[in-house]
């Protein structure tokens, strides 16, 4: 359900990984930005990130009714122009459907010097031009990919999101083990014909 550290969609390890990484710099006296990206309905609609005949009732009615894909890559590519003002910009986002109000929950921490405050701390607040070219990098991408057909139309496209990150993991998993798989394909089914150092066909 999380994204970012340059990746559309973070494993559990890799998830992990990163809140490792904040965790860490953040014990090495770098400072940890915590915000969060409200959405509205109208924006959503006027984005293509929902549908047009789609309406909101009740707390958790945008779950399986966004296009999370497109909103996520809006988000970093609205994280990446604002990152110019940083020296190495970091992130993990996390986007909440549960409520009423759609928002971005992100954990960002610039690994590098950064902008040092009179204190020695990094800064840990967001300028006005942060913000601005945040919102202009994710207003761009929207306005770009505006007709590029929605992909999350209900649950089953968020499964079929889901289907491909295992996919895409199983075809790493094959490229490494190729062989050994193979090799165990080529095997007879009865295994006790399994022995080393046999002369048996």
């Amino acid at each position: 359900i999380a994204f970012g550290y340059g990746e559309i969609s973070l494993s559990d390890s890799k998830v992990r990984l990163a809140s490792k990484d904040i965790q860490r710099n953040f014990d090495n006296g770098k400072t940890v930005m915590k915000t969060v990206l409200s959405f509205d309905e109208e924006y959503l609609r006027k984005t293509g990130i929902i549908d047009k005949g789609f309406h909101l009732q009740k707390d958790g009615d945008y779950r399986g009714n966004i296009d999370q894909m497109k909103l996520r890559l809006a988000i970093m590519n609205g994280l990446n122009k604002m990152s110019r003002g940083y020296d190495d910009l970091q992130y993990v986002g996390v986007i909440q459907v549960d409520t009423k109000h759609l928002h971005c929950h992100l954990a960002m921490v610039d690994r590098g010097r950064g902008h040092i405050m009179p204190d020695g701390t990094q800064r840990g607040k967001l300028s006005s031009k942060n913000i601005r070219d945040l919102r202009r990098g994710i207003d761009m991408y929207l306005d770009e990919h505006q007709k590029v057909q929605m992909m999350s139309s209900n649950i089953t496209h968020d499964k079929r999101n889901a289907l491909c990150f295992i996919k895409k993991y199983t075809h790493k998993t094959m490229d490494s083990n190729g062989f050994s798989q193979f090799l165990l394909s080529c095997l007879p089914e009865d295994k006790r014909l399994w022995r080393a150092s046999t002369n048996r066909k």
